[in-house]
């Protein structure tokens, strides 16, 4: 079959998210952080898969831990009290990794799915306690938390919103501590004014209505949006004090990507559940999960009817296992210690390299998850105005490295094993596609 003859298949049979209509590259084949499409043509995977590709592509201990698996017990569910030993051991090494009390885990597929199961599962638990009258959950603007539609109407972006309606109500939205965009506080302390924010939120709806803050550590979608040090530790204290519970939904920046196993702890969120995905099994298999406190949990287990609520795919024995093998890769080859290292260099060069021109507003980063956001006019911060992905699409094109546009945002997020030498490629491809972009967005 000639490669023409797939594309139109593709145009014809193939329904793509997040895209728009045209071509599609076809990628062939995947190692470590490179990508190579059906002519041969090799890319530098700068976005590491979707932010989940963690210990690189095609990685073949991972790929022997999910034939093993199979050989043995390729599937089986978890309902009915079913389980497997993938599972729990998995389950056992998460709760040595998550912070505080957190020892116990949902498994489920998909961050979408796991959003949606902490939603539950917190309404569930308040349910259970008696206070049937905590549903409504706070998110933040800018904040994404899936594709499903509770997780959709839980996203902060409307355009992700538009047309799906009606969407489920018992949603809440904050302002994002986005400290670039002084606009949102009317530029008083972005801090104080969100804090402001939230206890009179709380105040207007009552905290007896009020079942959980969930939110994104780092907000990814949004732009990277890295909080002010004072942020969580605050936003924490306020929800405690009110029985709000507090769910960090860290699909994207849990596993290392941050140089944590999980980036809240480390910014002074206190998560009584931790939503997960993506990097936890690097992309060889679909899982995520959400790890929840004991005192979440038991109450849970201890109503009469169990948990009516599950997913076929449950704790899969084969996702489970690559989970575990990948953990152990993570651990025994420093990919935490390389995050913080390799994403610390990405960041200060690219701050070099970007800091004058007259387009980039802001560089910022945690690990390796890092942001450049564009701007038409410096002195107004007004975001650039450009066809979604038309600089992604240049970057990749003329300097065969793959990153991300959201907004006004590049995204970079590789591979954990990425070297020096390959952030300085991505640091390069950034600055000659930036170079030649007018404030207008279009290419000079």
């Amino acid at each position: 079959m000639s490669m023409e003859e797939m594309h139109r298949w593709d145009q014809a049979h193939v329904v793509h998210p997040w895209s728009y209509a045209g071509p599609s590259l076809m990628i062939a084949r995947a190692k470590g952080t490179r990508y190579w499409d059906a002519d041969g043509r090799e890319y530098l995977d700068a976005l590491g898969g979707i932010q989940n590709c963690s210990a690189g592509h095609s990685r073949p201990e991972l790929i022997e831990a999910a034939r093993a698996q199979m050989e043995k017990l390729e599937y089986v569910p978890m309902h009915w009290n079913f389980t497997n030993e993938p599972a729990v051991e998995l389950a056992r090494t998460i709760a040595t990794l998550a912070p505080g009390e957190l020892n116990q885990t949902y498994f489920v597929s998909s961050g979408s799915e796991a959003t949606e199961s902490a939603v539950k599962l917190v309404r569930r638990y308040h349910y259970l306690r008696g206070d049937t009258k905590r549903a409504t959950i706070l998110c933040l603007k800018q904040g994404y938390h899936g594709a499903t539609i509770l997780a959709t109407a839980a996203t902060g972006f409307d355009n992700l919103q538009q047309g799906f309606g009606p969407l489920p109500g018992g949603i809440k939205f904050l302002t994002p501590p986005h400290a670039y965009r002084t606009e949102l506080f009317g530029n008083e302390d972005p801090v104080e004014f969100c804090i402001r924010q939230l206890e009179q939120v709380i105040a207007e709806e009552g905290a007896d209505t009020i079942a959980a803050l969930m939110a994104e550590p780092v907000l990814t979608v949004g732009g990277v949006i890295v909080p002010p040090a004072e942020y969580w530790p605050a936003v924490s204290e306020i929800c405690r004090r009110h029985g709000i519970l507090v769910v960090a939904d860290e699909v994207v920046t849990g596993f290392g990507r941050t140089g944590a196993w999980f980036a809240s702890p480390a910014i002074g969120m206190a998560p009584d559940a931790i939503v997960f995905g993506k990097g936890v099994s690097s992309g060889h298999f679909p899982l995520s999960g959400v790890v929840m406190s004991d005192e979440i949990a038991q109450t849970i287990k201890a109503a009469p009817d169990g948990l009516m609520h599950g997913f076929t795919y449950c704790g899969h024995p084969v996702g489970c296992a690559v989970a575990s093998r990948n953990i152990e890769i993570l651990q025994d080859t420093g990919l935490l210690e390389n995050s913080r290292d390799v994403g610390a260099y990405l960041l200060a060069v690219l701050k070099e390299k970007l800091g004058n021109s007259p387009i980039v507003g802001d560089v910022r980063g945690c690990g390796l998850l890092l942001a450049v956001e564009l701007v038409s006019d410096k002195e107004t911060r007004a975001p650039l105005q450009f066809k979604r992905q038309a600089l992604a699409d240049r970057i990749r094109n003329e300097h065969a490295v793959v990153v991300r546009s959201i907004g006004a945002n590049i995204i970079i997020a590789p591979p954990l094993i990425l070297s020096r030498a390959e952030a300085d490629t991505i640091a390069h491809a950034l600055e000659q596609v930036i170079s030649t972009t007018k404030p207008d967005g279009t290419q000079s």
